[in-house]
C-alpha cells in the first residue's frame, strides 16, 4: 500500500481501538492523519472500501515475505499475528460491521490471500492445475472457517492449530508436500 492510502488505514485502526466502528467518520481519518477529505475519496470510495483494499495490500505483504511452496498455512500464521496485534480494533470491527458486509468482505481477503499465496509459491512451477484447484479451495474454506471461528470466540485460541490439524486430518499437507517437491 503507498504512503497517502497507509497513511489513511493506520489513522482508522488507531480509532477503531478508541471508539467503535459506526462512531468513526472519513471526517475523523484525515483529521487523525492530517489529510483532507479529498484525499480520502481520491483513494477510496468509503471506509468499507478502505478496510477491504487495507486488507487485501496488509495480506499481499504478508504472502510476498512468507510464501513458502511447501508450507501454505506459513502465511496464515503472520496475517494472524497481524490480527493479534490490533485485538481491540479488529474486534470492535468485527462486532459492528453487520454480517453482511463483514462477511464477503472476510470472503474475498480471504479468496485473495489463497489465490495469491499458490501464484507466488507455484511461479515457475509445472503443477497439476486440478490438484492445485483442490488445494486452493480446500484452504480457502479452511482458512475462512477457522477465521470466522475465531473471531467469535473473542479471538481465543489458535486458528493456526486448528487449520493446520484440519488440513493434516484431510491429508492436505500431504498434497502441499507432493507440490513443493515438484518445485525441487
Amino acid at each position: 500500500m503507498k504512503d497517502t492510502p497507509q497513511k489513511i488505514a493506520n489513522a482508522f485502526l488507531a480509532l477503531l481501538e478508541q471508539r467503535p466502528y459506526r462512531r468513526i467518520t472519513v471526517q475523523d481519518i484525515v483529521d487523525e492523519c492530517g489529510l483532507n477529505r479529498n484525499s480520502f475519496y481520491y483513494h477510496f470510495s468509503s471506509i468499507q472500501d478502505m478496510i477491504a483494499k487495507a486488507a487485501q495490500s496488509w495480506s499481499d505483504e504478508i504472502i510476498f515475505e512468507n510464501a513458502q511452496p511447501d508450507s501454505p498455512l506459513d502465511c496464515f500464521r503472520p496475517i494472524v499475528a497481524y490480527a493479534e496485534s490490533h485485538r481491540t480494533a479488529l474486534l470492535k470491527l468485527y462486532r459492528s460491521l453487520p454480517k453482511d458486509v463483514l462477511l464477503p468482505m472476510l470472503r474475498s481477503v480471504t479468496a485473495h490471500t489463497v489465490e495469491q499465496y499458490f501464484r507466488v509459491a507455484t511461479e515457475g512451477i509445472a503443477v497439476d492445475e486440478e490438484k492445485l484447484q483442490l488445494l486452493s479451495r480446500f484452504f480457502f474454506h479452511t482458512v475462512l472457517g477457522a477465521l470466522i471461528d475465531w473471531l467469535e470466540a473473542g479471538m481465543r485460541g489458535d486458528p493456526v492449530a486448528y487449520a493446520e490439524a484440519l488440513c493434516g486430518s484431510f491429508g492436505m499437507i500431504d498434497l502441499a508436500s507432493e507440490l513443493a517437491a515438484k518445485a525441487d
